[in-house]
């Protein structure tokens, strides 16, 4: 058990490297080490051999240096510390994040698309179609069509929802303290290649019965919360809270996301695709979300600095009851040196 927390803190470890003189097959520079420095190709690189071959096949699907697997495998079991060491700078361990969740959503298109058409038990590309034919405005059509050709970046849009209450709500956390925006675009791109991991799964699983994959979800929902608790440090209960409050604000943004759009929709095209009192709803609705959503941010906020400071006032007594332990030492020290003499 203490080898597996250790391999969960930190699970790479690198070998001294011995320096030798190479000559760049590219470039003609003379240097030490694995890279050039001028140019930047491998110093193994030379005549085409069969590991070419295999390294330029496995390469194309992530399986070859930071294998996309390798990845996967960190991601499931260690879900926080492995994000949290791509957004700290540790990024050469981690195949790129982005890609990974393109090449996994390729991957469950085909297999959702042409070996288990009915995944979950829903027939996802027939009933897409039917709901696109049954549905004869144009620009509903083009979306669900956009939508459903593009899974990878209707992924990230949803996901995006998150990051502004994950920055809000995880804001001071113990760990990767006031982490930025970016960092959170990350975090929502490392959540989307967990959701399509488990998507897969659940494809190749759609013949099995539901208590599989009841298990399955219970399953993807301990590694998101391993995955914040993980990265921020905070409790259980502190981890599930703020999750909580991230999940609410981030409904209230889909919703202020897709009424804004409609209504940008309605004026731009000078149509009502709704209800007549959509209009009534948007001017009246805005207002009361964008409102609403800061009373959350600014409650969560207050929570959070009030926490940090309880934080902050018990280290600073730790400190103070260990000077003054160190103290006493030392004046003990002291005092027993001259009746020693």
């Amino acid at each position: 058990m203490e080898h597996y927390r250790q391999w969960r803190l930190d699970p790479f470890k690198y070998e001294d490297i011995k320096p030798e003189t190479h000559r760049c097959n590219n470039c003609s520079l003379e240097y030490e080490g694995d890279y050039c420095p001028r140019c930047g190709q491998k110093s193994s690189a030379g005549r085409i051999g069969w590991n070419t071959i295999r390294e330029g096949v496995m390469d194309i699907w992530g399986l070859g240096n930071r294998s996309m697997l390798y990845s996967l495998w960190q991601l499931v079991f260690r879900p926080g510390y492995f994000v949290g060491d791509y957004i700290s700078g540790r990024r050469q361990v981690s195949f790129p994040p982005v890609k990974m969740l393109f090449i996994l959503t390729v991957i469950y298109a085909v297999v959702a698309e042409w070996f288990f058409p009915t995944v979950l038990g829903i027939t996802v590309d027939e009933d897409v179609k039917k709901a696109v034919r049954e549905n004869n405005d144009n620009i509903v059509n083009s979306s669900v069509g956009l939508l459903r050709e593009y899974r990878a970046w209707s992924m990230l849009l949803v996901s995006s929802f998150l990051i502004i209450p994950v920055w809000i709500f995880f804001r001071y956390a113990p760990r990767h303290t006031k982490h930025t925006l970016p960092e959170g675009f990350f975090i929502s791109v490392f959540v989307c290649v967990l959701t399509s991991l488990y998507n897969l799964i659940g494809a190749f699983l759609s013949q099995c019965p539901n208590s599989i994959r009841i298990l399955l979800f219970f399953a993807l929902v301990i590694v998101f919360i391993a995955l914040y608790k993980q990265l921020f440090g905070y409790s259980v209960w502190g981890t599930l809270w703020r999750l909580g409050g991230v999940i609410f604000c981030a409904f209230w943004i889909a919703v202020l996301f897709i009424i804004m759009a409609g209504y940008a929709i309605m004026i731009a095209f000078k149509k009502d695709l709704f209800d007549e009192d959509f209009s009534e709803v948007a001017v009246y609705g805005i207002p009361f979300i964008v409102l609403f959503l800061l009373l959350n941010f600014g409650i969560a906020y207050l929570i959070n600095k009030y926490n940090i400071r309880k934080a902050r006032k018990r280290q600073a007594a730790l400190k103070a009851i260990e000077a003054k332990a160190v103290a006493e030492y030392l004046a003990q020290k002291e005092s027993s040196e001259p009746n020693e003499e």
